[in-house]
């Protein structure tokens, strides 16, 4: 079958995700601090002119920031207009994104993660419930990749590509990407420069 594009997302928009926590709503990104910039720090773009750097294990309002190591952004996409597709069950969603960071001491250690939920409508109209054990145990399906570890070369960067099968009662996805300090060595807040494309 002929692919369906769901999302095409390479953050060419000028516009930084919310520093405000899980998505409120569908179609926005929202998490942790970061912004959307063009060639940084000797990093270019994977795709495009623009990139989203992750700026903070943290977002506005957020209690006990100071054990955060990992910074993450979440977007919601409404699947609903695509259920004649979903309905026999045999849908699959392909993911695909990419990690880079200037340059960091030998000492450090990043990965790159990247999570699809498949949920509810139900499960969509609780932000809170977007979280934790509800969200692993409410999901209809789930699935998560990892780069073992994001290098030092700026001119490389580190792919991750999932899928996901989809139930034919799936409403909504919930894709959650992030860049973790290695919590064994290190925690900290805030991140000197780590990209998502």
């Amino acid at each position: 079958r002929k692919p369906t594009p769901v999302l095409m997302e390479s953050f060419e928009s000028p516009v930084a995700p919310l520093a405000a926590g899980l998505p409120r709503e569908a179609g926005i990104w929202s998490g942790d601090f970061t912004s959307v910039t063009g060639f940084d720090q000797g990093v270019e773009p994977a795709n495009g002119t623009k990139m989203l750097r992750v700026l903070r294990a943290d977002y506005e309002g957020k209690s006990n920031s100071s054990d955060s190591y990992c910074g993450d952004v979440f977007r919601l996409i409404d699947l609903r207009p695509f259920h004649a597709q979903l309905a026999e069950g045999n849908a699959v969603l392909e993911v695909s994104l990419a990690f880079n960071a200037s340059e960091f001491p030998e000492s450090e250690q990043y990965f790159g993660l990247l999570a699809m939920h498949a949920i509810t409508a139900e499960l969509a109209a609780q932000p809170a419930s977007l979280s934790g054990e509800v969200l692993t145990n409410g999901s209809l399906a789930m699935a998560r990749q990892s780069c073992p570890r994001i290098d030092r070369d700026v001119f490389t960067w580190q792919r991750i590509e999932g899928s996901l099968h989809l139930p034919a009662e799936t409403d909504f996805l919930l894709i959650h990407l992030g860049v973790s300090h290695i919590p064994k060595f290190q925690r900290r807040v805030t991140f000197a420069g780590h990209y998502i494309d």
